[in-house]
């Protein structure tokens, strides 16, 4: 999942942790969370959503890669002489999108580059990422495809809030 509700596993160590930072012209969200019970600091995966002030458009960065696509039957992954292309599906339609891979510049990031797609607040793949069911939207990589969803975080509502966009 791309952002995951999690507790403090001791004192000093979280395995997810959130921030939100205006920068100029919009808003950085950034989720981390621990892999397989690590501390963010050791092993994480990144989600990364940026917003630009009066503008619907979001890029979000997922915590999904190349590597993580194993070709199943349901794989609509494809490399294209501009980048990647994929399907997200979410409550049942399809929904074609580009993707960029980036560079995560960060030694403790599970991947060393991730995907990112651009899309616009409250369409309904947005809807569906952000309504609370971990089924409801989905990228067709692997068999099955894998989950894409972002939990419920005063700091996301603020984020988009910043950038003009409500909660």
């Amino acid at each position: 999942m791309l952002a995951a509700a999690g507790a403090a596993l001791g004192q000093e160590q979280q395995d997810w942790t959130s921030s939100f930072t205006r920068i100029k012209g919009g808003a950085i969200y950034e989720f981390r969370i621990g892999v397989d019970g690590s501390a963010v600091d050791e092993d994480y995966e990144l989600t990364h959503l940026v917003c630009t002030d009066g503008s619907k458009s979001l890029r979000l960065m997922l915590p999904y890669g190349p590597g993580d696509d194993y070709q199943g039957s349901a794989s609509t992954l494809r490399r294209t002489a501009n980048g990647w292309r994929v399907v997200f599906t979410a409550n049942g339609r399809k929904f074609p999108k580009a993707l960029e891979l980036k560079s995560v510049n960060d030694k403790a990031a599970h991947r060393a580059q991730q995907f990112v797609v651009r899309l616009d607040h409250g369409d309904p793949l947005w809807k569906a990422m952000t309504g609370g069911d971990p089924l409801a939207a989905r990228i067709m990589m692997n068999e099955g495809g894998l989950p894409v969803m972002i939990d419920p975080d005063p700091k996301l509502d603020k984020m988009l809030k910043s950038c003009g966009l409500g909660g």
